[in-house]
């Protein structure tokens, strides 16, 4: 029995955003790294896509991106030689193409009600595993975040990097008031509990966004006022609070070139005194260990913008921030815009460039814009011109 093109999508979508919301190891590698669901989960998928031969293959910006990104790693490898994580970057090809595909046959209604079921269910599943790790998040201000080592995190990267894929989750409801304010209180609350900055500049990116969609550009003008006006007055008189000194004094640890970012930001820009057209997936950290001396254990740069230029030199990450900006200004589905200006944002200080999450939702992305397009033609002309064989 065959499967409708809408019902296969919305069961590919699913597995999907499970296995990017809930990552979890099924195997540890002899390097360090670990296999996880998507692991498994995004070839099992591709081939089922390519057996069906209806995979849609776009012809756009990314695909000049992708082009170009492995044109200059093909040659950087043969000159410096490659790691594990270049095959994280083939993942994160092998997922745009799946969730474009997907995009262009899924019903849009249909997506927010799966969007809508993992917001839930991850919510859910945080607050079970928070309650498990009481203990350590209860003396997570006494120990300045240091308890956070010990509690379990369904993403990699820890404590900021869950609240941030809650918020990149949220912007999806943004029309839906309640269940935006509902996951909009989550966020704020365990970003409190995990001490995150972060969070808390997502939280009130969130509201200002929710709140800016139902004013004049002139109106918004005064509530970006009146809103930092908010924030000043806050800070003044809860300057002692932990979080907001820890806000405060966030550039302070830029200054400390031993740990942390102001480490592996020094390293990266004294790399790039040397070397403009880069060092390959993932070759850059390992001369930066060797630069500075210090073998830390981080595996990016804690900014995306810089992780390209280190790996794939100017080029490409000039081609992807045309990507970004070609979706901010052109007619791009609202609340994507928005995934993709909070991802925009929070990838100055986070996220390794090669992160599932981004290249999923800019494939739905795509795929919905396309899918909108196409439709748009076929009321228009009259005539099926959808741009590929499959659709």
């Amino acid at each position: 029995m065959s499967i409708s093109p809408i019902k296969e999508s919305s069961l590919f979508v699913s597995l999907l955003l499970f296995s990017i919301f809930f990552q979890f190891n099924f195997y540890e590698l002899p390097n360090g790294s670990t296999v996880k669901f998507y692991h498994i989960l995004i070839p099992i998928i591709s081939i089922l896509i390519f057996i069906r031969s209806r995979f849609f293959i776009l012809r756009n910006d990314v695909a000049l991106f992708i082009l170009v990104a492995v044109l200059v790693n093909i040659y950087k490898i043969y000159v410096w030689g490659g790691g594990f994580i270049i095959f994280q970057a083939l993942y994160c090809l092998l997922i745009y193409y799946i969730a474009s595909d997907v995009g262009i046959r899924i019903d849009a209604k249909k997506l927010y009600v799966l969007l809508k079921r993992i917001l839930f269910i991850f919510i859910l599943a945080i607050l079970i595993k928070d309650l498990i790790f009481i203990d350590e998040l209860s003396r997570v201000y006494a120990t300045n975040q240091q308890s956070l080592i010990d509690v379990y995190f369904f993403i990699g990267g820890g404590h900021n990097i869950e609240v941030t894929y809650l918020s990149l989750l949220t912007i999806f409801f943004i029309y839906e008031r309640r269940v935006f304010y509902f996951s909009v209180g989550i966020i704020f609350i365990l970003s409190l509990i995990y001490l995150s900055r972060i969070g808390i500049i997502e939280v009130a990116f969130l509201i200002y966004t929710r709140i800016s969609l139902f004013f004049s550009r002139k109106k918004n003008i005064l509530i970006s006022f009146l809103m930092m006006c908010f924030v000043i007055l806050i800070i003044s008189i809860f300057n002692n609070v932990t979080i907001i000194h820890r806000m405060l004094h966030a550039f302070d640890e830029l200054e400390v070139t031993t740990n942390g970012r102001g480490m592996l930001w020094l390293a990266a820009f004294e790399l790039l005194k040397t070397n403009l057209t880069g060092y390959g997936i993932g070759n850059a950290v390992i001369f930066a260990r060797e630069l500075i001396g210090i073998n830390f254990i981080e595996n990016n740069f804690h900014n995306i913008y810089l992780q390209y230029f280190l790996d794939m030199g100017l080029v490409p990450l000039l081609l992807y921030l045309y990507i970004l900006l070609n979706r901010f200004f052109r007619d791009y589905i609202v609340e994507f815009r928005g995934f993709l200006i909070i991802f925009f944002i929070v990838s100055l200080f986070q996220f390794t460039g090669y992160d599932i999450i981004f290249w999923f939702f800019l494939g739905i992305g795509d795929g919905l814009y396309y899918q909108k397009r196409f439709q748009y033609i076929e009321t228009v002309l009259g005539e099926e011109k959808y741009g590929c064989n499959t659709c």
